[in-house]
């Protein structure tokens, strides 16, 4: 991309009045998250869209309404207006499987990506979103088999070994997607590998790793918009870590890279990352400053009508559970009950965008209220009954990072201990130490885990297993901040067993 935005700029030197240039400029912009000046490229080709052929007139009037004011079925319609009239034109094949693909419609995408197969068997960008598409539908296999596809007709592009990469993750192959991720970081550091990387050898417990590919990661980063998403990105590694000051100072480092590209989305995401991290640093209500602001962000002007419809009702329903959370931390039950109608009602909306973490959120919160309500039983098997969340794609940071923080996974391992049934706790912590490659579930293991096992070991007097996960989240947190309970106590119970 960035080669592209110096070819598209020397373009439109040559020639400003130049559409079609002006709009994959945007396009270019776009993928970096440079808001501003995707907006500006978009709306001045949409200025000099008289001059462009009727296709790519659509085209720019399309990627306006999808870019720009952010209207997803407008964008649809238009792209369908293009079809009809362009039935065997690949570039109106490929972004109309873009489009369907955005708008949740993978079998239509897929549908219009084999066409544009048919006229170009070699096409990169046909075979490279078909392996996403068929990914998405669960049909891991065959998406291995496009991106490998599209690695043998584009060798020496690092973007087919990255997709190949992604779908290793989903299957549970780790050392083939580190292998591959490395290859792409290799051919373009820039590439969005490093942060994959850091966030397998996270999965592995393998944080120096992780932090050193996060490093790099930031290093490599072609754009202060990208470079504010990789700062976040190690942020989150300082918050699982236990160190909350160095995450809040690489928060800090990525709204002002945000401020200065004119990215007021990922000023937002900021907001929204450091009001969770007080949530769990235990002070709630600091957070819900940050919180607001993340929330009242969806509803400003600035935001197009149509986004703004969605959006303020995902984050609503993100309020409500973190508000419901809070009110759980300060014995407020009844209100934090009272989140769930709200909840409830929202989730019923058609079009909203994660659909499927929606009723996620208001499962948990509902287990956690049964659990503070002393309904145990109610509490385990609403625990035991709960699915998986899906993977939201390793490849963008802001999904990742509230994957892990909105979706905890030691409720159940929780709710067991709540009910006195520590031998089923130990096993589900056991399990949850373990990396399964045939669960879908790819959250990172919380440090806090050993700490919790340990104290399951000692209380059922497993001293050396006891000793071993003290030892192992002492470790893990040996870079915590001073004074955390967790730490301190794990110190002493280990003298203790040391000493006996």
């Amino acid at each position: 991309y960035a080669d592209a935005v110096q070819s598209f700029e020397k373009a439109v030197e040559i020639d400003p009045t130049f559409a079609a240039a002006h709009l994959y400029l945007g396009w270019s912009h776009a993928a970096f998250g440079n808001i501003d000046a995707k907006n500006e490229a978009i709306e001045t080709a949409r200025r000099f869209a008289e001059k462009a052929t009727e296709r790519e007139r659509l085209l720019i009037e399309g990627s306006y309404a999808h870019f720009v004011e952010r209207d997803y079925e407008k964008a649809l319609r238009i792209s369908h207006v293009m079809r009809d009239k362009f039935p065997r034109e690949k570039p109106v094949l490929l972004w109309l499987g873009y489009i369907h693909l955005t708008c949740g419609r993978t079998e239509e995408a897929i549908a219009a990506y084999y066409r544009a197969l048919e006229l170009d068997p070699n096409d990169g960008m046909a075979l490279n979103q078909l392996a996403y598409a068929h990914a998405e539908l669960g049909d891991l296999e065959r998406a291995l088999e496009y991106a490998e596809r599209c690695a043998s007709v584009h060798p020496g592009d690092a973007n087919p070994l990255d997709t190949m990469a992604d779908i290793c993750f989903k299957i549970g192959r780790l050392d083939e997607a580190i292998a591959k991720y490395e290859e792409a970081f290799a051919i373009k550091p820039d590439s969005g590998a490093g942060w994959k990387l850091a966030y397998i050898h996270a999965l592995r417990e393998d944080y120096s790793e992780a932090m050193r590919w996060a490093d790099r990661s930031v290093a490599s980063a072609s754009s202060p918009a990208w470079e504010a998403a990789e700062h976040v990105g190690k942020a989150f590694l300082h918050f699982w870590l236990g160190d909350s000051d160095s995450a809040l100072r690489e928060l800090e480092t990525a709204q002002a890279l945000a401020r200065a590209a004119g990215n007021k989305f990922w000023e937002d995401e900021v907001d929204r990352t450091r009001a969770w991290m007080y949530y769990y640093m235990g002070e709630p209500e600091r957070g819900r400053v940050f919180f607001e602001d993340w929330v009242c962000a969806a509803d400003e002007p600035s935001y197009p009508v149509t986004f703004r419809r969605r959006s303020v009702a995902v984050y609503e329903i993100e309020r409500s559970f973190y508000l419901g959370l809070a009110d759980l931390r300060e014995g407020r039950i009844a209100s934090a009950r009272s989140r769930l109608v709200g909840m409830e009602s929202r989730a019923s909306e058609e079009g909203l965008r994660f659909r499927n973490w929606i009723p996620l959120l208001r499962d948990a919160l509902h287990a956690q209220v049964l659990l503070e309500e002393g309904s145990l039983d109610e509490a385990v098997k609403a625990c035991e009954e709960a699915p998986v969340p899906e993977e939201p794609g390793l490849s963008v940071i802001r999904n990742m990072v509230p994957y892990n923080v909105l979706f905890m996974r030691d409720a159940l391992a929780c709710a067991y201990v709540r009910n006195g049934e520590l031998d089923k706790a130990i096993a589900e912590y056991e399990r949850l130490l373990t990396f399964d490659p045939e669960s879908s579930d790819r959250r990172l293991i919380h440090p806090t885990y050993h700490y919790r096992l340990a104290k399951l070991y000692e209380e059922k007097g497993q001293t050396a297993k006891a000793t071993s996960e003290y030892e192992r989240f002492l470790e893990i947190w040996k870079d915590a901040d001073e004074g955390r309970p967790e730490v301190i106590d794990a110190r002493t119970r280990l003298a203790a067993l040391s000493g006996a």
